[in-house]
């Protein structure tokens, strides 16, 4: 797989504005993409198991500006 996800974990944005769990999107030499942040670690945990399964194949995933 090109793309990997970081475990779930707990996560405060550099603002303030978030806080709760989140897990990565990972790019090929472990640098996040994209993250996913939750208030709820069940929530989290459910979405994380319906993007690994969505990355398996991913050929490109990319931010907004490519």
């Amino acid at each position: 797989m090109m793309y990997q996800l970081s475990e779930v974990q707990a996560m405060q944005d550099s603002r303030g504005a978030f806080e709760g769990v989140a897990f990565d999107i990972l790019n090929e030499n472990g640098a996040p993409i994209v993250t996913f942040g939750y208030l709820d670690p069940i929530d989290a945990a459910r979405a994380r198991g319906l993007i690994e399964k969505a990355i398996v194949d991913a050929v490109l995933i990319t931010g907004a500006g490519r």
